[in-house]
């Protein structure tokens, strides 16, 4: 059986260019030891994703963890920002969620 392998780009029809397929993109860093986990770092990561996600980006960062997330706005364009925290809880995620 071949992999399926997501494609990357194709060449476009009318104007020629090439086209990207976009979709969301996550990056992130834990950290097991005691040093704290540098923020740049994690916006470099990305950054470096931004055509996965161009419209949009969000970060979560403390002692142990960073968390980077590219927003491609396809629909709901005013309230799908991330990271999401509720009580205490951070998550990124590549979906959505419902109720």
């Amino acid at each position: 059986m071949d992999a399926v392998l997501p494609r990357k780009a194709s060449t476009a029809g009318v104007s020629g260019r090439k086209e990207y397929i976009s979709m969301c993109a996550i990056s992130g860093i834990l950290n097991h030891h005691s040093v704290s986990v540098a923020e740049n770092i994690v916006k470099k990561m990305t950054a470096a994703q931004t055509h996965r996600g161009p419209d949009e980006d969000g970060f979560f960062v403390d002692d142990r963890v960073a968390l980077g997330h590219r927003r491609l706005a396809v629909i709901d364009l005013e309230s799908g920002q991330q990271p999401v925290s509720r009580d205490g809880i951070t998550a990124i995620l590549n979906g959505e969620i419902y109720n």
